[in-house]
């Protein structure tokens, strides 16, 4: 089955890796896709150990009033480095700081919408890439960081929410049942409007500020991606174990918040328990 048309909107380059790592969902009711190119495991070059690797920067903001590193928060993007029109794992000191600078400017936009106890102070870039179809698990394990960068932002509001809310921007891709997506920090409040939702202002600003990100990745041959383990099953049909990279062609903000449940503050600070009446039960 031939592949459908890319969006008219991408450039040429970007048609041409459209291609190369696109998964298309061919029908529901047959629970399969079919593959321009799935990527290769790790280590299934004998001669380049880097081979089929990409990259996952993860930016780090610390919570300034807390000693727990487990109330620290992280922001993260998958990045795939493209040569020649051919998924290269080898990464320069170049290719590192050029990321780098634009991660760096995109977090420099966001921080300013952030809860003021956060501050981006690091960012780390792991590899990553897929075990074989023999192995359970569909990713290798990252190990330490590859590389990684000092980084000064301090968010810019009071919050008087819970650390849990958040905004999330939407990477879209060619399957929708397999978008992507990227979280920001704890928002601060003027980031909300009276009615609960996030402010049309940091909507526009967020969406924006994630277009100038991933455009200039891309103007650079660095690729966002989203990594599809699974096939989209239909109902009653069980997906099928993928290995492919999937290119981010759009990406999408609105105003409904988002909550990640694990930063919720490791330790309570205040705790108040009292003692009710027990009643005995009928024997």
């Amino acid at each position: 089955m031939l592949l459908p048309q890319p969006p008219p909107t991408l450039p040429i380059w970007a048609k041409a890796l459209y291609y190369l790592v696109e998964t298309a969902i061919v029908t529901y009711t047959a629970a399969h896709y079919s593959y321009a190119s799935e990527i290769p495991h790790v280590g299934a070059s004998q001669t380049d150990v880097t081979a089929g690797s990409w990259r996952m920067w993860r930016v780090h903001w610390s919570n300034l009033q807390s000693q727990d590193t487990a109330d620290d928060q992280y922001t993260s993007f998958e990045i795939m480095n493209l040569t020649d029109g051919k998924l290269d794992g080898t990464w320069n000191s170049n290719d590192n700081g050029a990321v780098y600078a634009y991660i760096d400017a995109f977090i420099a936009s966001l921080a300013p919408n952030c809860a003021n106890y956060l501050q981006a102070d690091r960012v780390d870039s792991y590899i990553r890439g897929f075990n074989p179809y023999s192995e359970s698990k569909p990713f290798v394990i990252t190990g330490p960081p590859e590389a990684s960068f000092d980084m000064n932002h301090v968010g810019g509001m009071n919050a008087a929410c819970n650390p849990s809310g958040c905004s999330s921007c939407t990477e879209l891709t060619p399957s929708r049942p397999h978008w992507g997506r990227f979280y920001t920090p704890t928002l601060g409040n003027n980031s909300y409007s009276s009615t609960g939702r996030l402010g049309t202002p940091f909507v526009n600003a967020l969406a924006n500020a994630a277009h100038t990100l991933y455009e200039g990745l891309m103007a650079n041959q660095f690729f966002p991606v989203v990594a599809t383990t699974m096939s989209g099953g239909s109902p009653g049909v069980s997906g099928k174990p993928t290995r492919v990279l999937q290119t981010v062609t759009g990406v999408r903000v609105d105003d409904v918040g988002d909550i990640i449940r694990r930063r919720r503050f490791k330790n309570a600070q205040v705790r108040v328990s009292l003692p009710v009446a027990a009643v005995q039960q009928p024997a």
